[in-house]
């Protein structure tokens, strides 16, 4: 498995679907993805490219755009031959630019015209964030939380189905669920809803963003029926007016914790020395990966490599390296390293 990505929350909810009805001429964003990238679209040309290379350009007006509304000519509907029913699935890239695939109601994927050895035709697609967001409305007495069959069916091979699913927000807080999957190929999570709204002090129902990053990990965000975020620390204001004091919350999750002061060797490795009693603590002898989180919403992968000498002692691997420049840390910094009780798959690294 490769440790080379990053995740950060600045890329949550970049896809969306929408179904489009031959000759309707419109196409709509989702709601999830309106409140993440709406005010980021442009008007006028934006340029969607397909799996092959083909740009389609389609026209944002003001007065459609800003309810998530886009026209759809009718030349689009003519070149890829959509005479029934279509999920038409986008990808926002940035600067008027998105990524398309089209699948019908069954989610197979149209054939799209083009060379066979187009470059984006040879990417791994899956890896392009296509179909890997939902917004969920959550209430404190619901048990479960289900997915669409088509999360499974582009995602399964990037789901280790052994292990539970981790929930991480903004501030790195994760809750675990156990997770499986139906005949009709729904996803459904049972785990800690009741307590998720009790450690952020919500009273009524909200809207739960969630984007797959892999590794079994979701990023999530948490929203009012209004559109309001939550407040993520545990003494400030949520979304429901209130307040929450610290020794509301019963910490049943104590963090193993290391300090350290980085040398210059630390910084210039490719790896990072976790003594004994740390790990003992922290992390099961078979655990070979990670997220690295810098406590401000992003994440990097990070191996795991278990000293030869003493299956006791480990080292932080690929990945220590990225982190370090890409957080400017420097021989002589403190750095907390910080594993909370039952999510040894993240590990917060701060300064001090």
């Amino acid at each position: 498995m490769s440790f080379s990505g990053k995740y950060s929350f600045k890329n949550l909810f970049q896809n969306s679907i929408c179904l489009l009805y031959p000759g309707d001429g419109f196409g709509d964003f989702e709601d999830g993805f309106m409140l993440e990238w709406g005010n980021k679209l442009t008007l006028g040309t934006n340029y969607f490219t397909d799996p092959m290379g083909n740009v389609m350009n389609l026209e944002f007006e003001e007065d459609l755009i800003r309810k998530g509304i886009f026209r759809i000519p009718p030349y689009f509907e003519e070149f890829y031959d959509l005479r029934d029913l279509h999920y038409v699935c986008t990808v926002f890239c940035g600067d008027r630019y998105f990524r398309l695939r089209i699948f019908d109601l069954q989610w197979t994927e149209i054939e799209y015209r083009g060379i066979a050895d187009s470059y984006i035709a040879e990417e791994d697609l899956v890896w392009s964030r296509f179909l890997s967001s939902f917004r969920i409305l959550l209430t404190p007495k619901e048990p479960t939380i289900s997915l669409d069959p088509y999360f499974h069916l582009f995602w399964e091979r990037k789901i280790v189905f052994d292990q539970e699913m981790e929930f991480v927000d903004p501030n790195s807080k994760t809750f675990k669920f156990k997770f499986h999957v139906t005949p009709n190929a729904t996803t459904i999570f049972r785990g800690p809803i009741r307590k998720m709204f009790k450690y952020y002090n919500l009273k009524d129902e909200v809207y739960l963003h969630m984007s797959y990053v892999s590794l079994n990990v979701f990023l999530i965000k948490l929203f009012s029926v209004e559109g309001i975020e939550i407040a993520y620390t545990l003494n400030a204001a949520s979304c429901s007016g209130t307040a929450k004091n610290l020794e509301d919350v019963p910490e049943d999750d104590s963090d193993n914790c290391l300090i350290k002061c980085l040398t210059a060797y630390d910084v210039g490795a490719s790896s990072l020395y976790l003594n004994a009693s740390f790990v003992a603590n922290a992390f099961s002898t078979s655990k070979k990966e990670c997220l690295l989180s810098n406590g401000n919403g992003m994440y990097w992968q990070c191996s795991i490599r278990w000293a030869q000498r003493a299956r006791t002692e480990c080292y932080l691997g690929c990945g220590w390296r990225r982190f370090v420049t890409e957080n400017k840390l420097c021989a002589g910094d403190r750095i907390k390293l910080e594993v909370r009780k039952n999510e040894d798959n993240l590990i917060v690294v701060q300064k001090i």
